[in-house]
């Protein structure tokens, strides 16, 4: 009697080279964490809360800035700087980047056993592409930024992974996408436009699963009614102050609070965006480059997914995540151009790359959750997919990101000394200019070279800086002068 041989269990792989070329991409932009900056806005904020109190907060929030949980932050940051007389900007940064590190591990908790591998390396990859670029420097690096930006970011990656990868019927994931959601909401306008799509849809998703199948919730309404509660007064306090100004046009007039011709204008330029690599990459150059990274994550993704196993409601949730990220970066893209006259500004750009990416992971997920894969080359697939993702921006940015470090010293050295001559007991506050960084930027761009002295008829940026200071004069050195 012949013995028919039991098929063997196709093993998952661990996909350990993705993961490894994405944690030293990621290490490579936290490397640089000693060039972060302040602009004049830290200033600004400085001078008024210190000066305005609680007053200032709450005007800032109901008037301008409606990203309640990021302003609270940087109030209580601005009263830390002014009780200890340092601006502990590393110190911060450090923990801005160690929260959004823990956002993009922490999936990998709710994940199978077998399975954290994979998700592990969708998660990192994502994380590494959403940071990779020559201008991200103002969600990375520049400080008043990142309080707002890389934390939405977090909870956007936190939300998106765990809803793909995690049971969502179970309580701590629930608990953690809302959480993550509402935090991303609450801290930018920008990530509360997806926040609003994500949860809409699932919310609406989640109240007719229950009405029309009278089954247990998959993903469940209170956990995106909180979060979409948030992002609805967000939008309510948007829509009364900032957004109906003009103050803020700085591109075409006649495209500027004029609905159709910023919809003609982001029409024109949401495909290139979505394909390509955005402008934070690497300014619109090597095109190709940015198709190719594309695909290769949606492949990347897509193979990893085909390998972990599909719980209910798989194919919709990536669906919806997919469709959130491609609505979430053309209302933002439309909203800058609706409010600025002209695609802006480099924030902006990062996070519509940041909605880009995750809404190709989604559709990733979806995809993958249509197909009943007994394959035994799709899953040799996904690591190097991956790999090739995050390979290609490492690499174009390589010579970028060597620069920036043989200027650590340098840049470091000069944005300290201004902190140094403004404390200081000499009568005025020393700025030297220096080229901006590859990577990091900065540079005092918005300090004109010469010597000003605090009166009525300097400009408004130099007369800030004094005030925050407490002097009366300010001289800014030309980068070509030592």
């Amino acid at each position: 009697m012949k013995l028919q041989a039991t098929p063997a269990k196709r093993s998952t792989p661990s996909n350990a080279i993705a993961i490894l070329i994405a944690v030293v991409g990621i290490t490579a932009f936290v490397g640089l964490l000693p060039a972060s900056r302040w602009q004049v806005d830290e200033y600004l904020t400085g001078t008024i809360f210190r000066d305005q109190g609680v007053s200032a907060l709450w005007e800032r929030v109901s008037t301008w800035s409606p990203r309640f949980l990021s302003e609270l932050g940087l109030f209580f940051y601005q009263h830390w700087v002014n009780s200890t007389g340092t601006p502990h900007i590393l110190l911060f940064m450090l923990l801005l980047w160690g929260l959004f590190l823990f956002a993009v591990i922490l999936p990998t908790a709710y994940a199978r056993t077998g399975y954290r591998g994979l998700t592990l390396s969708i998660s990192l990859t994502l994380a590494f592409l959403c940071i990779a670029g020559q201008r991200n420097s103002e969600v990375l690096y520049w400080l008043q930024a990142a309080i707002a930006y890389l934390p939405s970011v977090s909870g956007l990656i936190l939300a998106s992974i765990t809803i793909l990868t995690a049971d969502m019927e179970e309580r701590l994931p629930r608990v953690t996408v809302a959480v993550a959601l509402t935090v991303a909401a609450l801290t930018s306008e920008a990530g509360a436009f997806m926040v609003g799509a994500i949860s809409g849809l699932f919310f609406v998703y989640s109240v007719t699963e229950q009405l029309f199948t009278q089954r247990q919730q998959t993903f469940g309404v209170v956990t995106f009614f909180i979060p979409l509660a948030a992002t609805a007064v967000v939008m309510f306090f948007l829509a009364g102050g900032r957004l109906g100004t003009n103050a803020e046009v700085i591109g075409d007039p006649a495209i500027a609070h004029n609905v159709l011709a910023s919809l003609k204008m982001t029409v024109s330029i949401f495909p290139l965006q979505y394909f390509l690599f955005g402008n934070n990459v690497l300014s619109g150059g090597f095109p190709g480059a940015g198709a190719l990274t594309k695909i290769a994550f949606f492949v990347g993704a897509f193979a990893a997914f085909t390998c972990i196993p599909n719980r209910r409601g798989s194919v919709i949730a990536g669906a919806i995540i997919g469709i959130a990220g491609v609505a979430a970066a053309f209302i933002s893209m439309g909203g800058s151009i609706f409010q600025f006259g002209v695609h802006c500004c480099e924030r902006h750009t990062t996070m519509e790359q940041v909605y880009i990416w995750i809404s190709i992971v989604g559709f990733a997920k979806a995809v993958a959750g249509l197909i009943q894969n007994k394959s035994d080359i799709l899953p040799k697939i996904s690591a190097p997919a991956l790999a090739i993702a995050s390979l290609i921006p490492l690499s174009l940015l390589t010579t970028s990101l060597m620069t920036n470090y043989s200027r650590l010293p340098e840049i470091r050295e000069k944005q300290i000394a201004v902190w140094h001559t403004g404390s200081s007991d000499a009568p005025e506050i020393i700025i030297r200019k220096f080229e901006p960084a590859l990577i990091t930027q900065g540079g005092f761009t918005e300090f004109p070279a010469g010597e000003y002295q605090n009166t009525p008829d300097t400009g408004w940026y130099q007369r800030i800086i004094m005030d925050y200071f407490k002097k009366d004069k300010l001289v800014v050195v030309p980068a070509t002068q030592p």
